[in-house]
């Protein structure tokens, strides 16, 4: 079986997240996390119960040709820790998925699939948590 020459075998380098510096998306996680009323409440300094890690990998398969749609894949993990010794208490992963057409004229173009495949892998991990009977008991 040959290879297709056609085909990428990459992967671009990771760099900052489209459009938003880092204060940009900590301040935009905390208010999804405020809004979605999982924890009863969410501080971002000083003592808190439990320490909530959260990092977001985002993924663009580009497709073979003008053909095809672009696919972003979000993959959200989360860690719950126990702020004082930092031990890691429990996991969770969510995924989001979204579609968007084939037009290279600016990243800016990227914009709404990847926010839209974020926020479904955020729906998914929080989901995931509420629903998760060990969450209450921390």
């Amino acid at each position: 079986m040959g290879t297709d020459p056609r085909l990428p075998n990459f992967v671009t380098p990771g760099g900052a997240v489209p459009s938003l510096s880092q204060k940009q998306w900590e301040t935009a996680v905390l208010d999804y996390v405020t809004a979605r009323k999982t924890f009863r409440r969410v501080t971002d300094n000083g003592p808190a119960d439990i320490a909530l890690a959260l990092r977001v990998f985002i993924y663009i398969d580009p497709g073979l040709s003008i053909d095809y749609n672009h696919i972003y894949m979000a993959r959200a993990e989360a860690t719950i820790s126990d702020p004082h010794s930092g031990r890691p208490l429990v996991q969770y992963t969510g995924l989001g998925k979204a579609v968007g057409p084939v037009s290279r004229s600016s990243k800016e173009e990227d914009q709404p699939p990847i926010n839209k495949s974020v926020q479904a892998a955020l729906n998914d991990l929080f989901d995931k948590m509420e629903s998760d009977t060990r969450l209450a008991s921390l």
